[in-house]
């Protein structure tokens, strides 16, 4: 990956060319993978998913009502992913260093990439509300029409690490075709029954031996009653080969249930636990979430504290159930109203968590205590958010948006780290894009989340310093 400085030293991307894929006798061997584990118990469900613009049969229509060209099915994963431009913010202070490719210039340095690919069996299942809630749009929902088109997005990045959610077609599709280009992966499935998807780990064999393998089933009402649900995370404990440094990188994807704030929270305990007993503090938690950058749960993960005597089970995440969301006043105004440049035009996410502060789904009134998380929860990880290095009085820092489908429009999706520098991000879409679609997938972009980008260094493990903007 290259990059250009703009007039107003402004990084942009330039997706450089990949390397050829490894012949067949190269590629690094079949490795371990996650076991199904336990099965039982249900899903807590995922919500509704958008669609994007698209048109019958696979055609799409222009503004002017004109029939476009049919979208191939297959994609080239070494072509650009057209009107997709993402800027680069640097962290480091010497913007004259070249920092902005360090990640690929640096022996102490390596990249993450975390995305959620959109399960195949939940874009194209009846309960999933997408495919067969929009036919004539149906096309782009289907495999083989998204499998190249994830690739490419991930293979844009030119990762060291990759962290995947709602993987499954690990065997069939992402273990054998990043192995190609010198990938090792693992995997964890959920538990339940009916749920086929899960998370997934890929290095590179290159810069990485891992060590230790550590698989999460948060079904374990033996530990806590209620953590009786399928969720997973997965944690690889890495050597990283040229610095013989140790990091833990950890991928999970927590309950969508927007009302079980409390499932919610015991499930970041249990992962942190197992986090905190790891023989490393060097540190990299990826995932989609499920929680908002201005929910008490945010707080709980970027602070370490939590009182949740009146903190409402269905707000702690910030979604709100039954319809209500901020999407269409508040975090639009946001975004309009958002002229500083700390996501270079990507937009900010709107609010902040406020303990004493309103909410506005209670219109003044506290809820009754039977109804909110009652507990003081702490942890002890010090985890930083990469994308949020320039939060204010009344915003975490966060992007405006990494998910986009008919029921949401917002942050979910995070990359923590503890006791690394933080050295920059690619940035999300310029709020611009998320206007000119009605939602996601779209026939470029072959899931509802975009992937997040973050590069680091063991070069220190103090805070790193803001670049000038």
């Amino acid at each position: 990956m290259q990059f250009e400085m703009d007039n107003d030293g402004t990084h942009r991307v330039v997706v450089a060319p990949l390397p050829p894929p490894t012949s067949i006798n190269d590629r690094p061997p079949c490795t371990t993978r996650g076991t199904n584990g336990r099965r039982g118990g249900s899903s807590g469900g995922r919500g509704g998913r958008g669609n994007g613009g698209g048109g019958r049969g696979g055609f799409t229509r222009s503004n002017s009502g004109g029939r476009r060209t049919r979208a191939p099915e297959t994609v080239n994963v070494f072509s650009s992913i057209p009107n997709f431009e993402r800027s680069y913010t640097s962290y480091v202070s010497d913007d004259t260093s070249a920092s902005a490719s360090a990640a690929s210039s640096s022996s102490s340095s390596f990249r993450i990439v975390s995305f959620n690919v959109l399960a195949d069996y939940l874009a194209n299942s009846p309960d999933g509300n997408l495919a067969h809630s929009h036919p004539t749009q149906a096309f782009k929902f289907k495999w083989p029409f998204r499998n190249t088109r994830l690739l490419r997005e991930m293979l844009t990045w030119h990762a060291s690490i990759l962290c995947l959610q709602e993987v499954d077609h690990f065997d069939d599709f992402f273990d054998p075709e990043l192995r190609k280009y010198g990938y090792v992966g693992y995997h964890k499935q959920r538990t339940g029954a009916t749920t086929l998807d899960g998370c997934s780990i890929f290095v590179k064999e290159e810069l990485f031996d891992v060590v230790q393998v550590v698989e999460v089933n948060m079904n374990q009402p033996e530990h806590d009653a209620i953590l009786d649900r399928d969720n997973v995370a997965l944690v690889l404990v890495l050597t990283h080969k040229p610095t013989n440094e140790t990091i833990a990188v950890a991928n999970t994807h927590i309950l969508f249930n927007p009302r079980r704030g409390d499932v919610k929270l015991a499930q970041l305990q249990l992962l942190f636990e197992t986090l905190r007993g790891l023989d490393t503090t060097q540190i990299v938690l990826c995932g989609d979430f499920n929680l908002t950058p201005k929910s008490a749960l945010y707080s709980f993960v970027s602070t370490g504290v939590l009182d949740g005597a009146d903190v409402a089970t269905g707000d702690a995440s910030g979604q709100y159930a039954n319809g209500y969301s901020y999407f269409h006043n508040d975090v639009h105004k946001e975004a309009d109203a958002d002229d500083d440049p700390r996501h270079q035009g990507a937009g900010t996410a709107a609010y902040r968590y406020d303990p004493n502060g309103p909410n506005p789904r209670q219109r003044g009134r506290s809820p009754a205590p039977q109804d909110c998380l009652g507990i003081h929860a702490t942890h002890e990880l010090a985890l930083r958010s990469a994308y949020a290095q320039h939060p204010t009085d009344e915003t975490t820092g966060e992007p405006f948006a990494t998910s986009y489908h008919d029921r949401f429009l917002g942050t979910v999706d995070y990359i923590w780290y503890s006791n690394l520098q933080c050295m920059g991000v690619v940035e999300l879409p310029e709020v611009a894009f998320f206007r000119n679609i009605r939602a996601m997938p779209t026939r470029d972009l072959s899931s509802d989340h975009l992937s997040l980008v973050a590069d680091f260094s063991f070069g220190s493990a103090g805070d790193p310093v803001p670049a000038a903007v």
